[in-house]
């Protein structure tokens, strides 16, 4: 996908950004999020990892559902991103699906930002400012 090409698979529609000089990939899902869905944007996650972007945001304000199944997967997500020395942080996770992640104990083990600034700061390498 090209930056900022809006992706509509049969599960879920997102947009991916791109943005070389951060090094940060950040993704938009919207809606509700399926099984399904959640495999579309874990290959897409991969691929960013795949091609050198290791700092990921997950903009989650637009989603109103997430499949319990799907947590299992963004827990990987993370470790994944971790692993390469990078961070998935989610942006904006609200309502319903911050007590499914609460319920499900994995909230506190995200790193979590209000805004997408927020999470691009958290982002940022130690000693450099957010743009």
């Amino acid at each position: 996908m090209t930056p900022g090409e809006e992706r509509q698979g049969l599960a879920l529609e997102f947009t991916v950004e791109r943005d070389p000089a951060a090094g940060i990939a950040t993704f938009r899902p919207r809606g509700a999020i399926s099984l399904w869905g959640m495999l579309e944007l874990r290959e897409a996650l991969a691929a960013a990892l795949r091609n050198g972007y290791a700092r990921h945001l997950l903009d989650l304000s637009a989603v109103w559902h997430i499949n319990a199944k799907s947590l299992g997967i963004l827990v990987e997500r993370r470790d994944r991103a971790r692993e390469a020395g990078g961070q998935l942080v989610l942006v904006a996770p609200a309502g319903p699906l911050r007590e499914l992640l609460t319920a499900a104990g994995t909230y506190a083990t995200f790193v979590v930002a209000g805004t997408e600034a927020e999470g691009r700061a958290l982002l940022a390498p130690a000693g450099v400012a957010a743009g």
